[in-house]
């Protein structure tokens, strides 16, 4: 249960709070970096695969952070209205096809009067969904931060595999290095790509 892996690691908490222990943790003995991670595997699925994990919050406790986000934040660009805007276009009408009316490029159709003015758009009713939101589109530009970090120190690694691992419990797999750290800035492109690459439906607004 994370309850008791969270006092494994910190003998002297003299209370326990679930907000306090997410995917990685650190230790007592080591506040300020990570000693131990907790995955939901249902919800990572490509720690089986890959293992590959997805995080967005005690980012601090990753080796290497301060520096590397740094440079993340030195490198942030904002995109212009413009790209945001062919962004948003794009995101809108990427599902959208009208083969049944031979139309392939979207809801673009302009119907005229006899005088070639507009009346209206064509706009197949059945096609479109019942609820217009608008999209999570990427807002910034800035490239991820990909690096290899320097020798440290192994992660206990702890996997549940029920529906509700804090229910069914936790078990230890191994001690893990960290081969390879990727960095992405909150609401950019590439977190986007990543995401919609990984079909996650995650929160833009976080760094992960």
């Amino acid at each position: 249960m994370p309850k008791q892996i969270f006092r494994h690691f910190n003998p002297s908490a003299t209370d326990y709070n679930a907000d306090l222990v997410g995917t990685i943790n650190s230790s007592e003995e080591n506040p300020d970096k990570a000693v131990f991670a907790l995955i939901y595997a249902e919800n990572q699925p490509q720690w089986m695969t890959e293992n590959t994990v997805y995080i967005k919050s005690r980012l601090h406790l990753l080796p290497e952070y301060a520096e590397k986000h740094a440079l993340l934040v030195a490198q942030h660009k904002e995109p212009t209205h413009e790209e945001l805007m062919a962004r948003v276009t794009a995101k809108l009408t990427e599902s959208i096809r009208f083969g049944r009316y031979g139309i392939d490029d979207g809801p673009d159709v302009e119907c005229f009067d006899e005088d070639d003015n507009i009346t209206s758009l064509l706009v197949p009713g059945d096609w479109m969904p019942e609820i217009h939101e608008l999209p999570s589109v990427a807002g910034v530009d800035t490239p991820s931060v990909k690096y290899r970090p320097a020798k440290h120190e192994p992660i206990a690694v702890y996997a549940g595999f029920g529906s509700i691992p804090d229910v069914t419990g936790f078990k230890f797999i191994s001690w893990f290095l960290i081969e390879e750290i990727e960095l992405f800035a909150a609401n950019s492109s590439d977190l986007a790509g990543r995401m919609q690459a990984k079909k996650w439906t995650a929160n833009m607004g976080r760094e992960w």
